[in-house]
């Protein structure tokens, strides 16, 4: 869901943005220019001083008190009341807002949260009395203040109240007192206060008043007026008194803080401390002070009302971080998210509760007024980058606090001391042109990228780590409070981790201890290293990526490396990888000339096996020589760390053995990249095309695998192609026979060599597989294996007879010859019958039956050699086929006869007649016949024949299906396979697989 963007439905008060008033950034108010009208119109103006303030809790029962009291209330209000608080947590804007109440009366009653007020006092109206302001911090102790020329010089706080309550009369009571700078008698300041009633006196810095005007004792005679004070409103109807206090610095001078203390112990016991306002309640504060509301959106209780828009915003991020609570901090109310992110909106709760967590023990942050400071030019910045650069933020996020912006920058060095070693993290990691997290936003994927992850993470890490100004107590950030805060409902929260691991890697000033990160105000091992890095010697770099090709190629006995000279690459039949230098890559223009001239030699002579040459070339080098830099900055380092360098440890001020343990990682990450490196390099291959000319084949980009061998993985890609071959067909040799060996035998050895000489020809892998192929052309017939011929013979002649590969001999000794060729000599022979068989030896037939008679004529040896036969017979006749049908006439003295040459043989055959008669001298002697019984039926057929691949399923169908519904079947099978071109290791094995999946034999066998 695309959720609006949060500058499209709340806006900033213009002179936030528009930079026409920056006193309206400062968020500091004046009682004393309050009171004389000379404040900004938000301050003075009682109306618009009301629109903009949240009326808190503390702040509603303060001003319903202060009313009670002034209406002549002695029961239950308090006549004195002590605002506690740091500097900036509006203790001065609690006194503005008393002072406008008392002033106006009645008029107040129109001003936005005044009905919530009475409500809360259970009163009609807003009493108009009397009020005096003493501010501590606009008081010269040295000339006092007079005013108009007629009014009367006042010099110590009991005089300038006494001159705001009474005038000339009341002053003229405590004159004495003011010139001498010494507090007044209680019935002195009780006659004052009665004449005053009903009054109201707010005191604001009052110690601050004291601990400037000290050399004159005003400490003691302040504690005493007060005293005095205090003792007398208390016994007075209509009389209230409202001072601000310092809540106790832990940082304080020991004299100043007893001083302190002691004031407290007084107030302890004469007022009612009053807090200013919750965490809960500060988000409210804010956003009424920082944006535009109409009144129509702000409820009774003084609580924005968010818009629908505003209101789907929060429920989407409610239910991201439901969705995702696991990885998210503990402390966050899952089942309240809704409202957390409703009460902050527009900010992320992130917002506010890192300030909330973590910058409220910075000394120097002031809460409430430090916030809105940083706020105001915050979402002024914002603002701006939103029209501009088109950021549709839907919330104001931690991780965009716009660190470049100097208004905001200086905001926040102010809250953070002002400590100029804040700008070299902050310019160096975080923001500006050249700071690693925009670089790394810039390379990284488009999600990324266009989230600005690295810069918000990294901005996210600088306020969770209080920009590193709290180095003794290591205020951190997890990763679930970086997740909460960047995570938006349309980004991978997988990203954080692949974010945070990258700025790890690079970053100055970040540190990671325990998966808890932190920005340092002194650089980390990173920094250190980008010193060295500048510093490793080029040749160094050179060895060590030598170093790491080396290793990665010499696990083949394949390879040749790093060749300069003709004869360092060795000229055999044999499969050659040749591995270039990683200088001369692919790119380099003087490459190709250079493999050439390498080709086409060995040492002063001609190379003769060039196709046994694959070379092999870097893309480009500089991906390797990077790595190999910061392999061996890392490996310099470690080697200073084990020699105990003390200057590395005091640079680097951290844990020794946490030192050591980065620096181990990161040298087997800079080894693994290295090794990457030249794997996705070495992919040039160089080899001669079939025009006899070097041609470049890019073999695309390859990562360690399983194999993690770089040769292999290059073979495995010339096999693809058929660059590389791990089998040749007979057919093949056949085919390429050259020419000028026509119808000539053709060595083992020149068949072998011209695999390497001639690139017609693929390279072969394993030059012995010659053998196989050869062995398997002369048992079938595709080629003959032969000997040298002696005497016009050959002493081996294989020819469609079984040759085993292990008897094939690669030599200039033995030969091939051509099919037509080993038929040549095979019809030049004349092989000797020696005898002649007729099958089958002795036939019955009955007359008009049929059988073919076949004659086996064999030579010396007992091998069947072609002759031309005749057949002869009687009792029937027989056909040049050997095909004989028995005549009418039956008998057992008839025979077939065939005749071959020289050699004869015959057999004798049985004719029966169809009814055959006894002879008559038995019919006498035979008792009558007897009834024949019924033979016995058959209980087992078997039939043997010869099926084709195409008939088998008609066979299945038509026998064996039927069949075996009725019929037990015993099922024997012979299988033959036959492939011209040969058969691969890789079916052979199928074939295996296959058979012992159907719990079969596996056995196969060469036939």
């Amino acid at each position: 869901m695309l959720l609006k963007p949060w500058y499209d439905i709340v806006k900033p008060r213009n002179e936030l943005y528009s930079a026409t008033l920056p006193e309206a950034m400062q968020f500091t108010v004046n009682l004393e220019h309050v009171r004389e009208e000379q404040a900004l119109e938000e301050y003075s103006n009682p109306a618009s001083f009301f629109t903009h303030t949240y009326l808190t809790t503390s702040l509603t029962h303060l001003a319903s008190e202060v009313i009670w009291r002034l209406a002549g209330e002695m029961v239950e209000a308090n006549a004195v009341f002590h605002v506690i608080g740091h500097s900036g947590e509006g203790k001065t804007h609690a006194l503005t807002l008393l002072h406008h109440l008392t002033q106006h009366g009645a008029e107040a009653h129109k001003w936005m949260g005044i009905q919530k007020i009475l409500a809360v006092a259970g009163a009609s109206s807003i009493p108009q009395v009397h009020t005096a302001a003493f501010v501590g911090t606009e008081f010269d102790v040295q000339k006092g203040r007079r005013g108009k020329r007629t009014e009367p010089l006042r010099k110590t706080p009991w005089g300038e109240i006494a001159f705001q309550l009474g005038g000339k009369e009341a002053y003229a009571e405590i004159a004495a007192c003011d010139e001498q700078m010494v507090a007044p008698e209680k019935d002195v300041l009780r006659d004052i206060l009665m004449q005053a009633s009903p009054c109201l006196i707010l005191i604001d810095d009052l110690m601050e008043y004291a601990f400037r005007a000290q050399i004159y004792g005003m400490v003691e005679q302040c504690y005493h007026f007060l005293q005095h004070l205090t003792e007398q409103a208390r016994t007075l109807e209509h009389v209230v008194i409202v001072l601000t206090f310092p809540a106790k610095d832990q940082t304080a001078e020991m004299e100043r803080s007893s001083v302190i203390e002691q004031y407290q112990s007084l107030l302890s016991q004469v007022s009612k401390a009053t807090p200013l306002a919750t965490e809960k309640e500060l988000p409210e504060i804010i956003r009424r002070r920082l944006f535009q509301w109409d009144a129509a959106v702000i409820s009774p209780e003084g609580n924005v009302i968010l818009s629908n828009e505003a209101l789907e915003t929060c429920a989407t991020y409610s239910h991201w971080i439901r969705t995702n609570r696991g990885q998210l901090p503990a402390w966050i109310p899952f089942d309240q998210a809704e409202q957390l992110f409703s009460d902050a909106y527009p900010f992320h709760p992130a917002v506010f509760s890192v300030f909330m967590r973590k910058w409220q023990v910075l000394p120097q942050f002031q809460y409430t007024r430090g916030m809105l400071r940083l706020l105001a030019f915050w979402i002024a910045s914002a603002h701006q980058d939103g029209y501009s650069k088109v950021y549709s933020d839907p919330l104001i996020s931690l991780g965009a606090a716009p660190l470049e912006d100097l208004n905001f920058r200086t905001a926040v060095r102010e809250q953070l001391g002002n400590d100029q070693r804040l700008k070299p993290p902050i310019f160096t990691d975080i923001v500006g042109r050249e700071a690693f997290a925009p670089r790394l936003d810039n390379e990284a994927a488009a999600d990324i990228k266009h989230d600005r992850l690295h810069q918000k993470t990294a901005t996210v890490i600088f306020f969770e780590s209080t920009g590193g100004m709290l180095e003794t107590t290591r205020v951190e950030a997890t990763a679930p409070e970086i997740r909460f805060a960047v995570g938006e409902p349309a980004m991978q929260i997988e990203h954080v981790d692949t974010v945070l691991e990258a700025l790890v890697a690079h970053c100055y000033y970040l540190t990671r201890e325990n998966k808890r990160y932190r920005f340092r105000l002194i650089p980390n091992l990173n920094k250190l290293f980008a010193d060295r890095r500048q510093h490793i010697d080029e040749e160094q770099i050179e060895e060590c990526v030598r170093a790491e090709i080396k290793d990665l190629f010499t696990n083949s006995t394949l390879v040749t490396l790093f060749p300069e000279e003709p004869q360092d690459v060795p000229d055999q039949p044999v499969l050659n990888l040749v591995v270039l230098s990683p200088e001369h890559t692919r790119r380099d223009p003087t490459t190709l000339p250079f493999l050439q001239a390498l080709t086409d030699r060995y040492g002063d002579a001609p190379r003769v096996f060039r196709n046994a040459v694959i070379w092999v070339a870097s893309d480009e080098k500089s991906c390797m020589y990077a790595e190999a830099r910061v392999l061996l900055t890392w490996q310099e380092l470690q080697n200073e760390m084990q020699a105990e360098t003390a200057s590395l440890q005091d640079t680097l001020d951290f844990d020794p053995a946490n030192i050591a343990e980065q620096i181990r990682v990161n040298i087997e990450k800079a080894r693994t990249r290295l090794r990457e490196c030249v794997w996705q390099s070495y992919k040039q291959i160089a080899l001669l095309n079939k025009e006899h000319r070097i041609e470049f084949l890019d073999l695309g980009k390859f990562q360690p695998g399983e194999t993690n061998s770089l040769p292999l993985i290059l073979l495995n890609q010339l096999r693809l192609f058929d660059y590389v071959v791990d089998t040749v067909s007979p057919r093949f040799l056949t085919r390429n026979w050259p020419g000028e060996l026509h119808g000539q035998e053709w060595s083992t050895r020149a068949v072998r060599e011209m695999f390497f000489t001639s690139p017609l020809f693929p390279r072969l892998l394993n030059p012995d597989i010659l053998k196989e192929t050869i062995a398997k052309g002369a048992s079938n017939g595709l080629l003959g294996y032969v000997s040298q011929k002696v005497e016009q013979k050959y002493s081996v002649f294989f020819y469609q007879k079984t040759l085993l590969a292990s008897e094939v001999e690669i030599s200039d000794d033995m030969f091939i010859i051509t099919p037509e060729t080993a038929e040549a000599y095979l019809s030049g022979l004349t092989p000797t019958l020696t005898s002649l068989t007729i099958d089958p030896p002795q036939v019955n037939l009955m007359t008009g039956e049929k059988i073919t008679f076949t004659a086996h004529a064999l030579d010396e040896d007992g091998e069947e050699i072609k002759r031309n036969v005749h057949w002869e017979a009687t009792g029937g006749t027989i056909d040049e086929k050997g095909v004989f049908m028995a005549g009418e006439k039956d008998g057992s003295d008839f025979e077939v006869r065939a005749t071959a040459g020289e050699k004869s043989a015959w057999v004798k055959v049985t004719i029966l007649s169809k009814k055959l008669e006894p002879p008559a001298q038995l019919v006498q002697q035979l008792a009558p016949p007897e009834e024949r019984p019924e033979p016995p039926l058959l209980t087992h057929l078997t039939w043997a024949g010869k099926l084709s691949a195409e008939t088998w399923q008609e066979f299945y169908h038509a026998i064996l299906a039927p069949l075996s519904q009725e019929y037990g079947i015993d099922l024997s099978i012979r299988l033959g396979l036959s492939k011209q071109d040969g058969i691969t290791e890789q079916q052979i094995e199928y074939l295996k697989n296959t058979l012992q999946q159907l719990n079969l034999p596996d056995d196969l066998q060469e036939h």
